[in-house]
């Protein structure tokens, strides 16, 4: 806690923001004028939610929890790397909590869950900078990670309690909007040629210009949503002979919507690791819920299976395509040598894939400790690049891998251990939590699951998944604060009557 002393206030003072505010305003009024319609445009929207942001600052992290797949179509001048409207939004926020520190002379940094495997984890990264073989390439993806923490920490500082199902809603919100997208253009066939599928369709990839990153955002999302509706189909269950029913109906008519939507759109991305990664979270939710669910989802799958083989859909195109999509994983698990396989059209992802695990390999090999630096393996991958495969796919698609050769041991074992960390904390809160915000929890334990399977074939730290996993872990963050609050509340209450 930094504690600052009272300010003064003078005529002087309030002279000068009058003059200050005057040009401000004069200046916005010249450009609004003048100025080109769509800057206008974007001008007053960004005023008005700079203006919201300053006023309510916990507003902004649901602007962020929006804009996070929509980054791209909004990039900053700034060259110093992919910088978007996000990044601005971040600031804007630090800001808005700084000043509000400020109107209440002082600013409480809050030390909440799993800030220190974070700082050890931050700590293992910088400390491949100086070795780095591009400084620019280092410091840029150490800056992700840094505003994954600072997020982290803005959300436990300045989200209510109250307000977490609002921050929620903003991130189902997106993912649903995304999702649209993904179907829109899977339906449509908007898309490269690389991208077709089933010869008439084309893989959903949304904003983010991939299919993979596009079905990785989704895995993120579709377990909490899994979650949510589960717990509120409990309650209209509970509820349907209340006068609550219809309340709780309409909640679960919205989140079986776009859960739905969302686990459609994941699976329009044709993503074997986005897939796999959903399977893997299903299963944790599967199993956190207790075992009646999993009895329940036990019989669920045998009807399943049992109307597709009887109304002969096994058999059907598309189930076809999903078999043979999953069944070239079986080169993934040999990690067969991509120089003596002879490549086909077919195999070509796989291979050009595990072209890149061994290159990331070689660079673990030859520097063991620290590695290449932190965002550098597609600086150093020409120097470890196999014969044929000379363009780098700007990561090794394995974050294990990458992170080994980026970072060495150190940084993979600051990884490993941060991850085991945050896994250990997240099960507690779902073990001993209750109603929704159970259900939040075992959502973001399946959130966990699928960022571990899917980071074995591919890399989600890309556009703002970090921002986006300090989200959630805030909000959960936020409600463990208030449940120990009210416990010791309620333990202070009985020693008083005792």
């Amino acid at each position: 806690m930094v504690k600052m002393q009272p300010l003064k206030t003078d005529a002087y003072s309030r002279a000068v923001s009058a003059i200050l505010w005057a040009v401000v305003l004069a200046t916005l009024a010249v450009i609004l004028a003048l100025g080109p319609i769509r800057w206008a445009f974007v001008l007053v929207v960004g005023v008005g939610i700079g203006l919201i942001v300053l006023v309510r600052p916990w507003v902004g992290l649901l602007f962020i929890a929006v804009t996070i797949p929509m980054g791209p179509l909004i990039p900053l001048p700034i060259h110093v790397g992919a910088t978007d409207a996000n990044e601005l939004l971040l600031l804007l926020v630090i800001a808005a909590w700084l000043a509000q520190g400020v109107v209440r002379r002082e600013v409480v940094v809050p030390h909440p869950p799993l800030l220190l495997p974070m700082l050890l984890l931050l700590g293992a990264y910088l400390a491949t900078i100086p070795g780095a073989w591009s400084l620019r390439a280092g410091l840029v993806d150490t800056a992700k990670w840094v505003e994954g923490l600072v997020l982290y920490l803005v959300v436990v500082a300045l989200l209510p309690p109250r307000r977490v199902p609002w921050l929620i809603g903003a991130v189902l919100l997106a993912a649903t909007a995304e999702a649209m997208l993904g179907l829109y253009q899977f339906i449509r066939a908007i898309g490269p040629p690389q991208f077709v599928v089933l010869e008439r369709f084309v893989r959903a990839y949304g904003t983010f210009r991939q299919p993979n990153p596009f079905g990785g955002y989704l895995g993120l999302v579709a377990p909490i949503a899994i979650s949510l509706t589960w717990w509120a189909a409990i309650q209209v269950w509970r509820e349907w002979r209340t006068s609550d029913k219809w309340r709780s109906s309409a909640l679960l008519a919205l989140l079986g919507a776009s859960t739905g939507t969302v686990i459609v759109g994941l699976i329009v991305s044709w993503s074997r690791g986005a897939w796999l990664g959903f399977v893997a979270a299903t299963i944790v939710i599967i199993v956190a819920r207790g075992w009646r669910t999993i009895t329940a989802v036990a019989l669920t799958i045998a009807t399943g299976v049992a109307v597709i083989i009887l109304g002969g859909y096994a058999r059907s195109p598309a189930t076809a395509a999903l078999w043979s999509r999953m069944a070239g994983l079986g080169h993934y698990m040999h990690f067969i040598d991509p120089r003596t396989v002879e490549i086909t059209d077919k195999n070509f992802p796989i291979i050009q894939r595990l072209a890149q695990w061994w290159a990331a390999w070689r660079m673990f090999s030859d520097h063991p400790w620290l590695g290449v630096g932190i965002g550098n393996y597609a600086t150093a991958y020409p120097a470890y690049a196999l014969p044929r495969w000379y363009l780098s796919l700007g990561h090794a698609h394995n974050y294990y891998l990458n992170a080994a050769a980026e970072t060495g041991l150190i940084g993979l074992a600051a990884y490993l251990t941060a991850g085991i960390a945050t896994l250990s904390w997240v099960g507690r809160q779902a073990l001993k939590g209750d109603g929704w915000q159970q259900a939040l929890a075992i959502g973001i334990l399946g959130v966990l699951a699928h960022l571990s399977v899917h980071n074995l074939f591919d890399n989600l730290y890309v556009q703002h998944m970090i921002l986006h996993l300090a989200l959630l872990l805030g909000t959960l963050a936020v409600l463990c604060a208030s449940s120990a609050r009210r416990e010791d509340t309620a333990k202070r209450f009985r020693a008083q009557l005792a």
